[in-house]
Formats: C-alpha cells, structure tokens, sequence
C-alpha cells in the first residue's frame, strides 16, 4: 500500500486550520498545520510536501510569498510542492497564478 500523501495546510485564522484539518484529514492525507507563512516556509524547507494549501492574506507573510520562496526542501533538490491559495476576498489580477 502507497504512502499517504503528505499536506500542508497554512492558515492564521486557527478555527479555519482546524476545520480543514478536520475535513481534509478524512481524505486519507497525512496532514501538517503551520499558523503562519514564516512557520510554513520553516517546514517547507526542511520536509517535502505533496500539496500545499495556503491562504492568500496572512498577517506575517502571505501565502503567494511562501509558495514563491519555498523552494526544494533540504535533501531533495528535485522535489517541487504543488501548491494553491485561498482567500475570502480577491481583486483583479489574485484570483490566478501560476505556481
């Protein structure tokens, strides 16, 4: 049997962190939580992460900068993080881009 997939869930808002944890962890992922972009990009550099999802609006650093300076993570130079953000409002130009 394959590995779960691994997945990091970024959000600074703790009741939304849980309950897309809540959810998303009945999909059989196994699942980290990081309460901010400078927390995410920590463990983004140090592990590797099948899917990370993110919110786009975060007080430290937003999701978009964390997906861009997240890089390979150390010891696997080749490992890419698929990635997308979230956020409960847009403006023109944030609703797409590509990662």
């Amino acid at each position: 049997m394959p590995d779960k997939p691994e997945l990091l869930i970024v959000d600074d808002e703790p009741s939304i962190l849980a309950n897309c944890e809540k959810i998303l962890g009945k999909l059989n992922f196994n699942i980290t939580t990081a309460s901010n972009g400078l927390e995410a990009l920590t463990l983004l550099k140090a592990r590797s992460f099948d899917v990370v999802i993110t919110d786009l609006k975060m007080s430290r650093m937003g999701g978009m900068a964390v997906l861009d300076h997240s890089g390979a993570p150390a010891g696997n130079p080749g490992h890419r993080h698929d990635g997308f953000c979230f956020g409960g409002f847009c403006r023109g130009g944030d609703e797409i881009r590509g990662f």
